[in-house]
């Protein structure tokens, strides 16, 4: 039940917008002076040209059908090309542009301009057969009635592929404002990286390498055409040119790829060092920070160039050393950056007191007291401090002193 009640609905607003949609036109002032007659091989007519205007915003619109008379009733819009209306799609596309060049294009302002596009628009459509031309009021052919203004519509547009001769596009040698001639229409569109005025693109925030540009048209009005079925067919003039238009401007550039090293070994680490790239007036032209092994710059002036060493992480010396360069165009150009580490600070040894070595219970230990040697007619005494790393010498010292005094006894005995 609920999904039946959601599609009445949805039908219900999909009519109410269809209705909203539909457009009432009515007729205006006559141009004075001026018929088109029309011999449509069965039947004369003769009709003296009317402004007609869409009810909902005043705009003019022109006919579409030779000779047929205005419907009162509601019409639909199309944008894009419909066989609904009866002509071709080349057809469709040139009385858009008769439109546009014909009257309030630049300096057409005067009523007759209206006569005119609406005559040329009919030309178009029009079976060969048929025989179309102006006349005065009294019916009295005027072949060269405003010759010289429909020359001058049908020149415009048969150029009109030429009107923006913007190429997809531009190389330069550099960066510096560019001014590109284009037709007065451009003035119309708006961009971000320069001006446009008096039919010219002038672009001064242009990077090297290649610029994306885009020309857009704000106040875009498309050409709307308008169907009934019980009378005549009309549309209204609007934007002939594309709403968006994408070019692009290549500055010849390079760029440069920093591989970084380890200095003392001269692996390829990763650093994640920062570095300085500057011409040759020592201006700063970019500042790449190596946060991965990818380390390439952006686009950079073709010429030669300077790299110094910004900063480094705080495990690495200092790096004061240059780095010459030159950068190509459209090339990659890799240089070695090499660093040394910081050396790992020496630990002191500290030596072990005697008195805290402990006693390993693995060796051997030679330990003897403090000796007090006494002779009986000397009273001086040899003293040997007890150690345990050096046991074995004082060991030997023993001995030898033991050896020694005995020496000496036997010596005095014989002198006796």
């Amino acid at each position: 039940m609920m999904k039946k009640i959601l599609f009445i609905i949805t039908i219900f607003v999909c009519f109410i917008s269809s209705v909203s949609a539909k457009e009432l036109f009515h007729l205006g002032e006559k141009v004075p002076d001026v018929v088109i007659y029309m011999d449509r091989v069965n039947k004369q007519v003769y009709y003296q040209p009317k402004k007609i205007y869409r009810n909902s915003t005043n705009e003019l619109v022109y006919c579409i059908q030779p000779g047929v008379v205005l419907s009162s009733g509601e019409y639909d819009s199309y944008e894009e090309f419909n066989e609904i209306f009866n002509i071709t799609e080349k057809q469709f596309n040139r009385i858009k542009l008769i439109a546009y060049y014909g009257y309030n294009y630049k300096d057409h302002t005067d009523i007759k301009w209206y006569a005119i596009t609406q005559y040329l628009i009919w030309m178009e459509i029009k079976p060969d057969n048929w025989v179309m031309y102006f006349s005065n009021l009294n019916h009295e052919r005027l072949d060269d009635l405003f010759i010289d203004e429909i020359n001058e519509i049908n020149e415009l547009v048969n150029n009109h592929d030429e009107n923006i001769n913007l190429k997809k596009g531009y190389i330069l040698n550099n960066r510096n404002e560019i001014t590109i001639n284009a037709s007065d229409d451009i003035n119309r569109y708006k961009t971000s990286y320069g001006a446009i005025f008096n039919n010219q693109l002038v672009l001064n925030n242009l990077n090297y390498g290649q610029n994306d540009i885009t020309l857009t048209i704000e106040d875009y009005n498309p050409v709307l055409f308008y169907y009934n079925s019980d009378g005549q067919n009309v549309f209204k003039r609007g934007d002939v040119f594309k709403k968006q238009i994408d070019l692009y401007i290549y500055v010849n550039a390079g760029k440069t790829k920093i591989n970084e090293c380890n200095e003392e070994n001269f692996s390829k680490d990763f650093i994640g060092g920062t570095y300085e790239i500057l011409n040759e007036d020592d201006l700063v032209l970019s500042t790449i920070t190596c946060d991965t092994s990818e380390c390439i710059s952006n686009y950079l002036p073709i010429g030669f160039h300077k790299i110094r060493v910004k900063s480094l992480p705080d495990n690495y010396e200092n790096n004061d050393h240059i780095y010459d360069i030159e950068i190509k165009d459209k090339e990659i150009t890799n240089v070695d950056i090499c660093s040394l580490p910081k050396k790992t600070a020496e630990i002191k040894r500290e030596i072990p007191k005697i008195e805290d070595q402990e006693e390993d219970s693995n060796e051997e230990s030679y330990e003897y007291d403090d000796i007090n040697i006494i002779e009986e007619d000397n009273t001086d005494e040899i003293y040997m401090p007890s150690t345990k790393k050096n046991s074995f010498i004082k060991y030997i010292l023993i001995i030898f002193i033991l050896i020694t005094y005995i020496l000496s006894k036997k010596c005095d005995k014989n002198n006796i």
